[in-house]
């Protein structure tokens, strides 16, 4: 399952759609734990945290939008932070087996081919190493 953090917040990205995390379901040839439409802002679609939890996706991979832009804020915290504090994704399979792939950092602000090559190799390595 796909999932951008921005402000606090953990949001669902829906498969095939938007920037980054989106198009990595189709181009990957992943099957998605939850297929929902999505959003035209690029900050995440709404879907409850209790579905994403019901979902139970076995791997989040996770844009952190704020790491980009206010890392240095007060309150910043960063999206693993939030997703193994969050109390509606404790028994989620993905964040009980630490399967959480994240955007590299500044990946929101450039987006380019060199980030984008080093998120599909730590896709790849996480899969490989989950063997």
């Amino acid at each position: 399952m796909g999932l951008v953090t921005s402000g606090g917040n953990i949001n669902y990205a829906a498969p095939g759609t938007g920037r980054s995390v989106g198009p990595l379901f189709p181009t990957l040839d992943l099957t998605p734990a939850l297929e929902q439409d999505g959003s035209t802002n690029h900050m995440g679609d709404e879907v409850s945290l209790e579905a994403i939890a019901q979902a139970n996706p076995e791997w989040l991979i996770v844009l952190d939008r704020d790491q980009s832009v206010a890392s240095d804020e007060p309150g910043y915290s960063p999206a693993k932070d939030l997703i193994k504090g969050s109390e509606a994704l404790q028994n989620v399979n993905a964040v009980k087996n630490d399967h959480i792939i994240l955007a590299p950092d500044g990946f929101y602000v450039a987006e380019d081919v060199l980030l984008y090559t080093d998120f599909l190799n730590s896709i790849a390595d996480a899969f490989e190493a989950a063997k």
